[in-house]
């Protein structure tokens, strides 16, 4: 193939790269009119604040599609035609979002890379930005990745990182509630048993006010202290109306028993060897009872300054 081909062959090969034309520069550019104007402005005076704050430059941008553009290369070559971020530092972010394809792409500069490598951004891609969009809202996606990236930048703890941190105290705090309980309530098994053993010891003794009173309240006393602490512990108090109520079945079955040993009588008369015993039985009964496209831009007079991108960043899909 002769040099004029090949340069005919490379120029028709790009030519629809070089076609597709890019929008215009702004903090905040949104193609699709997704977001409202409120809102782009809203986010615009956030990224200009943070960037006089830091000196590095963050910009928003929602299209349609790449077409049949990666969109690594789009963004990358968005990147190259904007030049976010201070001359010399290269400290710009650009985060893409490719609606209609359901793609999106954090671009780094290569002053940020330490603070926003490929593992952080595809880990703000995946844990703040994806499940917002999956949900339709497309609006707190790009909030919670720019405020990660933010933070990222200030190198602080990113948002999520928090979240997850506070989900795993909160964890492990609740293991331990039921831990606790789970050991409160063997307690308790024991307990019933040893206040019942003392119940019955006191009414074999004839302490039949005792018998009633002091089990119940060596029971009650630390099971209403460990209800207040978790409500699942008051249905054991239900324990004590049924001690009572066992215990007074008890004491009527010994009655009885007592009644019936009494029962019987024995006579006898004369010299003449007669002998003679009647006796007399009593009887017992019981009872019971049973839940189409325009462009917007929030730019003002905002020009990039002049960063440089070296392919860093992150990928990610919805």
């Amino acid at each position: 193939m002769s040099l004029r081909s090949a340069l005919i062959f490379i120029a028709l090969t790009c030519l629809p790269l070089l076609s597709q034309n890019l929008p215009p520069v702004g903090r905040v550019v949104d193609q699709t009119n997704t977001l409202s104007a409120d809102y782009q402005e809203k986010l615009a005076g956030q990224l200009a604040s943070f960037q006089k704050e830091t000196g590095a430059e963050v910009v928003v941008v929602v299209l349609g599609t790449t077409g049949a553009e990666a969109i690594e290369a789009y963004s990358m070559r968005l990147a190259e035609a904007w030049q976010v971020g201070r001359r010399g530092k290269d400290d710009g972010v650009i985060l893409l979002v490719a609606r209609d394809d359901r793609k999106l792409r954090i671009e780094v500069g290569y002053g940020l890379e330490g603070v926003l490598p490929d593992a952080r951004c595809k880990q703000i891609i995946e844990e703040a930005i994806v499940p917002q969009f999956r949900a339709g809202q497309m609006e707190k996606g790009i909030d919670a990745g720019v405020a990660a990236i933010m933070a990222a930048i200030r190198k602080e703890p990113l948002p999520m990182d928090v979240e997850r941190e506070a989900t795993e105290k909160e964890s492990l705090a609740e293991q331990e509630h039921y831990r606790l309980r789970d050991l409160f309530s063997t307690f308790s098994y024991v307990w019933i048993g040893v206040c019942v053993v003392l119940g019955l010891v006191l009414l074999l003794l004839d302490f039949t006010g005792l018998a009633y009173l002091l089990p119940a309240l060596l029971y009650g006393f630390p099971i209403t202290a460990l209800a207040f602490w978790s409500d699942y512990f008051w249905p054991a108090l239900i324990v004590i109306p049924i001690y009572w109520l066992g215990i007074t079945l008890l004491l009527g079955l010994i009655a009885i028993i007592k009644e019936g040993g009494s029962g019987g009588s024995y006579s006898s008369s004369g010299s003449s060897s007669s002998y003679s015993s009647s006796s007399s039985s009593g009887s017992y009964s019981s009872s019971s009872s049973s839940s189409s496209s325009s462009s917007s831009s929030s730019s003002g007079s905002y020009s990039g300054g002049g960063g440089s991108f070296g392919g860093g960043g992150a990928s990610g899909s919805w």
